[in-house]
């Protein structure tokens, strides 16, 4: 399916399998402030989706490209402008400095269609500020006017290590996982100093949050780079069998974890929804042209249908 038709054949429903579609069952989107910057650099952001509609040509009516922000300035907050606008005169967040995990531990509590949720309306079924996905301003949005854009989404051990690789910050284990997967058959066998490496670390701690702008720089041929590691290291039975175990049961499932993609404020709606249509990991795990060098998406809808041949 062509991208451009299918950004606007979405299902109103919420899925986390990576690379399926991720669609939000809510009319508006929870934004975080979680640096001091200046008021005028998160107005920018709010008057550029506001107007965003206007670049993609289509009808002030369309309800893919409306702005659906929604400043959250404070953990008590009972009054909301929805969608945010703006020309805000004073915004005091009273989120600074906090985490990705501690604003999804908030967000899974506070916000939501239940009963009694911050922001919950009367006016539709929809007209909830949701906990699915929340949207951030950071130092950096002051300083080239892009933001955080964090959904979940499901990821497997081996996709974790391939993403990594691909971004140019894969690890030893990493390498030993992909040649134990096959991945692709351009990948040479495992050694047993693969083996010995995966058995080592079957228990490693697994991250809960990736951001697009930690990963490195995207190299799509990363992967075709692996090395030939010696292979004189000693593997018992057990150890066969324990990696083997944990590669059926644990390494080719999926877990959830947040995803955050950054993104430039001037198409920050036309790139939420292709990843509401990809899923973010799908993305970061074949960047191809998608990012530029700082870690920030550049999909455009100039380049979308350039892709098509338009």
């Amino acid at each position: 399916m062509h991208i451009l038709k299918a950004l606007f054949v979405v299902n109103s429903t919420l899925s986390y399998v990576s690379g399926q579609a991720l669609v939000v069952t809510a009319d508006w989107y929870p934004l975080f402030v979680v640096a001091d910057i200046p008021i005028e650099a998160i107005n920018t952001v709010l008057h550029k989706a506001t107007i965003e509609w206007k670049k993609h040509n289509q009808g002030e009516g369309d309800p893919l490209f409306q702005n659906r922000w929604v400043l959250i300035e404070a953990p008590n907050q009972t009054t909301f402008q929805k969608p945010s606008t703006g020309p805000l005169e004073h915004f005091q967040s009273e989120f600074i400095g906090a985490t990705i995990e501690e604003l999804v531990q908030f967000a899974e509590q506070n916000l939501g269609k239940r009963e009694g949720a911050m922001g919950r309306g009367n006016a539709s079924r929809l007209d909830h500020i949701t906990n699915e996905i929340f949207g951030v301003l950071d130092t950096r949005t002051a300083e080239d006017g892009t933001l955080i854009f964090v959904s979940s989404d499901l990821i497997s051990a081996e996709e974790e290590a391939r993403m990594r690789w691909v971004w140019g910050n894969g690890s030893r284990r990493d390498e030993a996982l992909l040649r134990y997967s096959n991945w692709s058959h351009e990948f040479p066998d495992a050694t047993d100093a693969d083996v010995a490496i995966l058995a080592r670390d079957v228990e490693q701690p697994l991250q809960n949050v990736i951001l697009s702008d930690e990963l490195g720089v995207p190299n799509q041929d990363a992967v075709l780079g692996l090395s030939n590691y010696s292979t004189t290291s000693e593997v018992s039975e057990s150890e066969r069998e324990k990696v083997g175990q944990w590669y059926d049961n644990v390494a080719t499932n999926g877990r959830e974890v947040w995803i955050g993609i950054r993104l430039p404020a001037d198409d920050a709606l036309w790139n939420i929804y292709g990843i509401f249509f990809r899923g973010g990991v799908d993305f970061l795990m074949y960047p191809e042209n998608d990012f530029d060098e700082t870690g920030a998406m550049q999909m455009t809808l100039e380049m979308a249908m350039a892709m098509e041949g338009h």
